[in-house]
């Protein structure tokens, strides 16, 4: 496993100027979160679709309720309470049958490779690659996931984009020179899209011609 400087300094060459959006020893390390399966596929289910600060305030209520239970055996109607949608319920709730009736295949795909672990998630009813993409980076410490039809993902590059236009810039990424590093650049991105154009720091007057061309989403 690299540290974290590392892999940013690597990741850069996918795309260099963004040193100047965000302060990269903000940037936490990848690594492995010691956690059920279980518990993590409900945080990603809850989150699909909502930003940081409700996602916190439906789990915190989750937990609450659950005391020390397991959230996904919630009842339907408390996690509505909590403000868990339909659709997420009846998601949560299948996806908890299937790891009460065997944990211990949902915990093996810590140590199974990517394709495997993608396949069987997208058997579970309202799991995708999203989920996927989630669980390998946020809990499983994978360093290479590229979530590339992530909305939020393609949200930050359109407002990077944005800015760089008002500053007369073009601005280009380049997502496979981050390999094998392209998680980095998925929390970098992220973290971006959750900032105001306003608090993106500007490109600094350095930035090389060469690398000036149209945007290129990939």
């Amino acid at each position: 496993m690299p540290n974290v400087s590392t892999a940013v300094h690597h990741m850069l060459q996918a795309c260099p100027s963004l040193e100047h959006f965000i302060n990269l020893k903000d940037i936490p390390a990848i690594g492995p979160v010691h956690t059920t399966v279980g518990d993590a596929l409900t945080e990603i289910i809850v989150s699909q679709m909502l930003n940081s600060s409700d996602t916190h305030k439906i789990l915190a209520c989750m937990r609450r309720k659950a005391g020390s239970g397991k959230i996904w055996r919630l009842s339907q109607e408390v996690l509505f309470t909590c403000g868990v949608s339909r659709s997420k319920a009846r998601t949560i709730h299948l996806m908890g049958k299937h790891y009460d009736d065997d944990s211990r295949a949902f915990e093996l795909w810590r140590s199974e490779p990517e394709a495997k672990v993608r396949e069987e998630i997208k058997l579970l009813w309202g799991l995708g690659d999203w989920t996927v993409d989630r669980l390998l980076l946020h809990y499983f410490g994978h360093l290479d996931i590229w979530p590339q039809h992530d909305l939020t993902i393609n949200h930050a590059i359109e407002k990077l984009h944005r800015t760089c236009h008002l500053q007369g810039l073009a601005w280009r990424l380049e997502p496979d020179l981050a390999r094998p590093y392209r998680s980095y650049l998925t929390k970098i991105l992220w973290q971006i899209d959750d900032m105001h154009l306003q608090q993106l720091r500007p490109l600094a007057t350095s930035v090389h011609p060469a690398r000036a061309s149209t945007p290129h989403y990939a």
